[in-house]
């Protein structure tokens, strides 16, 4: 008995005999309460199996979408280089090749002097590109124009000598 809580005989008489009354009848109310229905486990395994396959596609079609879309953005967003234009031009016969190469030289050079067309807001020039593009030509520019753009860029004449005599 605890502390504090005493019952006289007759009245601890008729708790346990209600006690044992409700034991036997199996009446669990009072002990403790059952769950109304419990849920099947089987329906427990088709909802968390559902959710996983949800899940998994969600995944497979969101990393797809992820990898193409920068791809796209990127190439959209860049915009040609003033040498890919002029390259891009002259393959199409809309300039000639003496135009090619002084607007080449014109890049490296005097930005300012390359026709509109060819111009982007923010060029990214690589020398080195411009001078294999020339040196490809170097034949078939007229020679007045050779010597032009030669006193336009210096180091180029050391790179034309260089072909020439591994030509020979």
């Amino acid at each position: 008995m605890k502390k504090g809580f005493y019952l006289d005989e007759k009245h601890r008489d008729e708790v346990v005999s209600s006690m044992a009354k409700k034991l036997a009848d199996r009446d669990e109310t009072m002990v403790f309460k059952k769950r109304s229905d419990p849920v099947p486990l089987f329906f427990v395994i088709i909802g968390i199996c559902l959710v996983a396959v949800i899940a998994v596609v969600a995944l497979v079609s969101f990393g797809e979408k992820e990898v193409e879309q920068p791809v796209a953005a990127v190439e959209s967003a860049a915009p040609a280089s003033p040498v890919e234009l002029i390259e891009t031009a002259y393959e199409r016969g809309e300039i000639t090749i003496n135009d090619y190469g002084v607007y080449l030289t014109n890049v490296l050079v005097r930005y300012d002097s390359v026709p509109e067309a060819y111009r982007v807001e923010r060029p990214m020039i690589i020398p080195d590109d411009i001078f294999i593009r020339l040196l490809r030509v170097w034949k078939r520019i007229r020679p007045e124009l050779r010597v032009t753009i030669l006193k336009d860029i210096p180091q180029l004449e050391q790179m034309v000598e260089d072909m020439e005599s591994n030509r020979e």
